[in-house]
């Protein structure tokens, strides 16, 4: 769309590419490809990292996964949304997340995600869906967070197959449950 060889345009895209909202702008919306100049900038920030493999490139930008990989949200819609499997660099920050430790379990790996059961495990909600979506177990380490609810319990006894002890005061206050 515009020709490079005039030396203004030249001097706007070394001012372009400073800023990685406004490198990642111009690649999307101007240039509508990649910007190699604007790359190093756009690297350093998970969101525009992330916006730039999949707006720009339609492929994996290795040169922003560290940036992605910092953040468990970006770390888990870059595994399924640009790698369409793993991230093991990103798998840390994930970790962290009881949501997208789960997500991750259940969407990327269709397996158990050990580095991110001790944050799926404070987390009531989660620890249910693991053990069933996930384990299609139970999951122990989960069941205090699960006992601290009655509805959480209540379905989670079914997952188990079983009499949820833990859970069982919780459901007993309940007369719906």
């Amino acid at each position: 769309k515009y020709k490079h060889d005039n030396l203004e345009m030249i001097k706007r895209e070394k001012l372009w590419a400073r800023d990685p909202k406004t490198a990642f702008d111009y690649a999307h919306t101007i240039l509508g490809r990649a910007f190699p100049l604007g790359e190093l900038i756009i690297a350093k920030d998970a969101e525009y990292s992330f916006n730039y493999a999949v707006k720009v490139l339609d492929a994996r930008f290795k040169r922003g996964e560290p940036a992605i990989a910092k953040d468990a949200e970006y770390s888990f819609h870059y595994a399924i949304d640009v790698l369409d499997g793993p991230f093991p660099l990103g798998e840390a920050a994930i970790a962290k997340d009881s949501y997208y430790s789960f997500m991750y379990a259940n969407y990327v790996l269709n397996r158990r995600f050990e580095l991110g059961e001790p944050a799926i495990a404070k987390d009531g909600k989660w620890s249910y869906h693991y053990a069933r979506d996930v384990l299609d177990d139970s999951f122990p380490l989960g069941e205090p967070a699960i006992a601290k609810d009655v509805h959480w319990s209540y379905l989670y006894a079914f997952t188990i197959n079983k009499p949820f002890p833990l859970g069982e005061p919780a459901i007993s206050k309940d007369t719906l449950y």
